[in-house]
């Protein structure tokens, strides 16, 4: 029986979900066992230390002169867990490494041992070298360690970051997973010498937990809420998100459609205690994160269309659970969004984020509810499972563990 470890820092957010999700996945392919370490498995000492380093950290990001609302200077290479010290005591064939900040992986020690390693990308970090720059920045693959953008003097180290994960990387034992076709391919331009350790599985959505609940199939009787829903990041103004933007839409559609007074915006996710004047509005809902699977599968079955206008993004777990709902969507085409997104089947893919657009989409497929939202509902339930269902990702796995 071969044992395989998830690393995960955190089992709360999207990213966290999805190495959950996979643990279950793991678990029913033939011969192999999975288990997750998080950050509430370390030792006291080590929790100690990682709460310092989070302070000096938040101390450091008040006096570098960088503008933390757009630019995350994250996933370094050092951290309180060293692989080693994991393999001490017990055998462990395989391990997978998931959303883990760099205050929690030491990503050096990986490359030291013998044990094969496969690293899940949520994000870019691999190629911007510790700068998440929040828009499509077209200096990505021309000279990431020599960006223009950024201040040099809050770089100095950068250059030797991209050196150290291309170092890693580049190590026998490693292998690289990209949820999303984009970044994968992104990765592969930038990379062409790594393409071989590079491989695309899907972010897998439990699709027989994540269904459509209820009679959904009439969204406008007079009665009924038509309901927009957002999912919102933690921190709540977190600019990639862009949870302005949606609330701003929803209040012009509010204007264009004032006759229909059952619009509602639920906004789930994010700590509540962050939502200021600025994000409320008298029917505009706040719900905050939601631990249970099934209230937040409730409130999706309730959604007209969830919105995903962010900046910039991966394939978004919350955007998978809303396809399995069998929820339309509307996306700005950033990252993997156009791979959940299929303009004109199961929804709207935005080239950009003028409200006046975005506006106009939505006003028109709400007048046009009850011919549509049939239409996109069953198209994103037929996409999650045919694609991302556990079912459907388990194969591919297998076959990745069993190379």
């Amino acid at each position: 029986m071969m044992k395989v470890l998830l690393l995960s820092d955190s089992l709360t957010s999207g990213a966290g979900k999805a190495i959950r999700n996979l643990q279950l996945i793991l678990a029913s392919i033939p011969g192999y066992t999975a288990e997750i370490y998080t950050n509430k498995d370390l030792p006291p000492i080590l929790r100690i230390i990682n709460k310092i380093q989070a302070k000096i950290e938040s101390i450091l990001q008040g006096i570098i002169i960088i503008d933390s609302s757009k630019r995350y200077f994250s996933f370094g290479m050092s951290g309180v867990i060293r692989i080693a010290d994991l393999l001490k005591n017990d055998k462990i064939d395989i391990i997978i490494v998931g959303w883990c900040n760099r205050r929690f992986l030491n990503y050096k020690s990986l490359a030291r041992v013998r044990t094969r390693v496969i690293i899940r990308l949520s994000d870019d970090w691999i190629i911007t070298g510790g700068c998440h720059y929040i828009s499509e920045c077209t200096f990505l693959t021309a000279q990431c360690c020599a960006c223009p953008i950024i201040a040099q003097k809050s770089l100095q180290n950068r250059s030797k970051n991209l050196q150290n994960k291309l170092d890693l990387i580049s190590s026998d034992n490693i292998d690289l997973i990209f949820p999303s076709k984009t970044n994968l391919q992104k990765f592969q331009n930038t990379y062409p010498e790594f393409s071989s350790k590079a491989y695309y599985i899907p972010t897998p959505v439990n699709t027989d937990l994540f269904r459509p609940v209820g009679n959904k199939d009439q969204k406008n009787n007079g009665d009924d809420d038509i309901v927009l829903t957002f999912m919102a990041a933690d921190p709540y103004n977190d600019k990639r998100k862009n949870v302005s933007f949606a609330i701003e839409c929803f209040k012009d559609v509010q204007k264009a459609l004032y006759s229909y007074k059952n619009l509602r915006l639920h906004i789930i996710g994010g700590d509540t205690s962050d939502v200021t004047n600025e994000f409320r509005h008298p029917y505009v809902s706040h719900f905050g994160y939601i631990e249970s699977d099934s209230q937040r599968c409730a409130l999706l079955s309730k959604t007209a269309i969830f919105l995903t206008p962010s900046i910039d993004d991966n394939v978004p777990n919350t955007g998978l659970e809303a396809l399995a709902c069998g929820c339309p969507l509307a996306s700005n085409n950033v990252g993997g969004l156009s791979e959940i997104t299929h303009h004109l089947s199961n929804g709207y893919l935005l080239d950009s984020l003028d409200k006046s657009k975005w506006v106009s989409v939505l006003v028109y497929y709400i007048r046009n509810i009850m011919l549509l939202y049939p239409l996109y509902s069953a198209y994103s339930r037929d996409l999650a499972v045919r694609i991302y269902s556990n079912q459907s990702v388990q194969s591919a796995w297998a076959e990745l563990l069993n190379k």
